[in-house]
């Protein structure tokens, strides 16, 4: 899938906000200490709304299809919760 790239800095049309190369940078950070598990709630927090930022302002994915990923990953996290909880009742004895 191709996508719209736009350099950094570069401004939208409906806002003043802006990606610029220490968003790049803290982002990336942030992804890898995802990766490596060595990230923190708070850091956690911080790369979700940095990813929606890069969404709206680098990628120019629209509203509807955030909120609807944003939906799914909620449920998701649900889903994940719930099999977590419920998991050790349904596992068998040796």
């Amino acid at each position: 899938m191709a996508t719209n790239y736009r350099p950094l800095g570069l401004q939208t049309r409906k806002s003043t906000e802006v990606w610029d190369e220490a968003d790049e940078a803290r982002f990336d950070a942030l992804v890898e200490m995802e990766a490596l598990d060595r990230i923190s709630d708070e850091e956690a927090n911080e790369l979700v709304q940095l990813s929606l930022k890069r969404d709206r302002l680098v990628l120019r994915v629209p509203l509807e299809e955030v909120q609807r990923e944003t939906k799914r990953t909620e449920a998701l996290l649900e889903l994940q919760r719930v099999i977590e909880k419920y998991a050790p009742l349904f596992a068998r004895k040796s």
